[in-house]
């Protein structure tokens, strides 16, 4: 009889076949729209050439590129993050996962890449510090998921995150940084609706302190959301977007998910 169920077990396992065989990624994007599988050839900077000629963006990922990042990014975090995507995706069959908006002005895919053991190459790259979230109005679905990675490798001083050069920055101080894409923090002090769009202001001085401007488009998303952007006065935040590279430092949002209120 031990014979007999020590034969049942043993079967049992080669049916059902090795752990690692069994064993499912630990997170995925969410569904999104499959755009097939194909095999990536090289890595050119922050994109993917595939064996057929097209370039693939990992859509929501800043990635830092050698010779057109700002001063303050040390050529070495470029280097690692080029080498960390080279080391994920040359030569490695992939799945291309598409939200609502499929490619870019220029003809460039805009898909969550999916290597073909499971892998989410951004999440990956965001988990072990070698991005930053910069998500789209019309590509949302899988940010909360992306942002989340990205909190654990901040809070763990992980890759671009042990350089002061892209710590959150004081909003106190977004005047020194026009015209490039940044994460601040800080308390709104005072808001107003404008006809059609809401202005959230981190100071009185309307020259130096950042403002948050949440135009039509952006507020049809906090709308659907339930968000009242109004809400966020006398909180305190961490938002993420691109300052106008003139005039007053202010950041136009595009969607909800470019603000975060801050519980500490």
């Amino acid at each position: 009889m031990r014979i007999f169920l020590l034969l049942i077990c043993v079967l049992a396992l080669c049916l059902s076949g090795p752990a690692s065989a069994r064993r499912k990624p630990a997170s995925q994007p969410p569904e999104l729209l499959s755009g097939g599988s194909a095999l990536v050839a090289r890595v050119a900077g922050d994109r993917l050439v595939l064996d057929d000629g097209r370039e693939v963006r990992l859509v929501g990922l800043d990635l830092p590129v050698l010779g057109a990042g700002p001063a303050w990014v040390p050529p070495r975090f470029a280097e690692a993050a080029q080498a960390a995507l080279r080391d994920l995706a040359e030569g490695r069959r992939v799945e291309l996962r598409f939200d609502r908006n499929p490619a870019d002005r220029y003809g460039r895919l805009l898909a969550h890449v999916v290597r073909d053991d499971g892998l989410w190459l951004q999440q990956d790259l965001l988990r072990r510090g070698f991005a930053r979230v910069h998500g789209m109005s019309d590509n949302r679905a899988a940010l909360p998921a992306m942002l989340a990675a990205e909190a654990r490798a901040r809070a763990s001083h992980k890759g671009i995150w042990a350089k002061s050069g892209y710590a959150p920055r004081r909003a106190e101080t977004a005047s020194s940084y026009l015209g490039s894409f940044q994460i601040f923090e800080g308390k709104i002090v005072d808001g107003a609706r404008v006809q059609s769009q809401v202005f959230l202001n981190f100071g009185a001085d309307r020259d130096r302190d950042l403002t948050l401007r949440i135009g039509g488009p952006a507020l049809v998303l906090f709308r659907s959301e339930g968000r009242d952007p109004l809400a966020y006065v006398g909180r305190p935040l961490r938002v993420r977007g691109w300052l106008r590279p003139r005039g007053r430092p202010l950041i136009d949002i595009a969607h909800p998910d470019e603000i975060e209120i801050l519980t500490r």
